[in-house]
């Protein structure tokens, strides 16, 4: 099966935990270059992700059959058919609050991160991005990567 795999990880409630997690976002077959993108929820053998890359990849289902669920079956890697980094400058979106619940840690003494796991810089923005985070329940952010794969706010929405 042919496969892309998203630069970002997407915020991913999983029904068995209390808690949200980040997770690779893909499109399968002809749902490739659409606006179509599922939640990666087990892992690629053999595949390696690295947030700010786009990946192609032929995978095949461990036990060679198509899942009913997209997403919800192992794969194992058979190429990479292409890797490509995204620009610096090409912004994207992310949810950072949805229905009172922060994917946001940290506090302004400690910096933020998503979810713990990726860094964000909001430079001049961070009191902005507090002062939301307490006052909004939905609340999203616009950035860009930096050199350090860390995200840069560049405001918010």
């Amino acid at each position: 099966y042919s496969e892309r795999v998203e630069h970002i990880k997407v915020n991913f409630f999983l029904s068995v935990s209390p808690n949200h997690t980040l997770t690779p976002s893909f499109q399968r077959g002809n749902h490739i270059g659409t606006e179509n993108w599922e939640p990666l929820l087990f892992p690629i053998k053999r595949f390696e992700y690295k947030p700010g890359f786009n990946y192609d990849l032929l995978v095949v289902p461990k036990n060679g059959a198509m899942p009913a669920t997209p997403g919800a079956v192992d794969y194992k890697l058979i190429k990479m058919v292409s890797v490509k980094q995204v620009a610096k400058n090409v912004p994207f979106i992310l949810n950072l609050k949805q229905l009172d619940r922060s994917y946001v840690t940290g506090d302004l003494n400690k910096g933020y991160k998503l979810l713990d796991e990726v860094e964000i810089d909001c430079n001049s923005q961070c009191l902005q991005l507090e002062n939301a985070l307490k006052t909004k329940s939905d609340l999203k952010g616009n950035f860009v990567y930096n050199d350090d794969g860390s995200m840069k706010l560049l405001n918010l929405l």
